[in-house]
């Protein structure tokens, strides 16, 4: 694996695919994503102790620390541990919805065809 920083994105070569990464994708409000099941450990390393277990799809708010490729993050029920950025992704967005019709808001009526 390669990678170089480019206007503000990492430059990934990895097995013989290339592509960008935004570089900083966690700030203080952005909520992520585990993709599988990943331990939450008490500091940014593996030597660290386990706080929890986070399942697949478990969100959790990046507080906007990074320390060597690790976010520390807080879950739902207010544990604060450290995730390795590879199991983990910034949760979309959900789409927006148009507002439903009012009903009193209506349509002028067209007037009636006048006669010739």
């Amino acid at each position: 694996m390669t990678n170089a920083v480019v206007g503000g994105c990492i430059a990934l070569a990895m097995l013989g695919t290339t592509g960008l990464v935004v570089a900083g994708v966690a700030n203080a409000t952005t909520t992520m994503t585990a993709t599988t099941w990943v331990n939450m450990r008490s500091g940014p390393s593996t030597s660290n102790g386990v706080v929890a277990v986070l399942s697949p799809s478990e969100s959790v708010t990046a507080s906007g620390t990074v320390s060597g490729g690790w976010y520390q993050v807080t879950t739902a029920k207010g544990l604060t541990g450290w995730v390795y950025q590879n199991y983990l992704k910034a949760s979309e967005s959900p789409p927006r919805r148009r507002p439903p019709p009012n009903p009193r808001r209506r349509r002028p009526a067209r007037p009636p065809p006048q006669p010739p």
